[in-house]
């Protein structure tokens, strides 16, 4: 349980930090005269791929926490239990009632990763 904790903390820093450093990599280039533009452009789109990555990569395990923890305090069906693991993966399990007034929390994370 504390590996993941620390690893979900880990993941949104290094987010942070990828975030911020794409905003002064692009702020460093305005007003600059404009050469390898397709470079620049490729480092800037790999920074931001790199900063969602690990952004969502955090939400994730705080989701797979939150299931767990809705788990120990309300009853759910097994269907509900299934859409809360395989919502990550499948849109589809979104439309269960069920897991919306019972999940909220863990619903909310999975839009956000959505």
């Amino acid at each position: 349980w504390w590996n993941s904790v620390w690893m979900m903390y880990i993941l949104l820093a290094l987010g942070v930090a990828g975030a911020v450093s794409h905003h002064a990599f692009y702020t460093s280039l305005a007003g600059s005269e404009a050469k390898d533009q397709l470079l620049m452009l490729r480092y800037g789109v790999a920074l931001a791929y790199l900063t969602k990555g690990l952004l969502v990569a955090a939400v994730i395990l705080a989701f797979r926490q939150q299931i767990w923890a809705t788990f120990r305090r309300k009853l759910l069906t097994i269907t509900a239990v299934d859409s809360l693991f395989a919502v990550m993966e499948d849109l589809s399990a979104m439309f269960n009632l069920e897991v919306f007034q019972r999940a909220k929390a863990a619903m909310f994370l999975a839009v956000v990763v959505w």
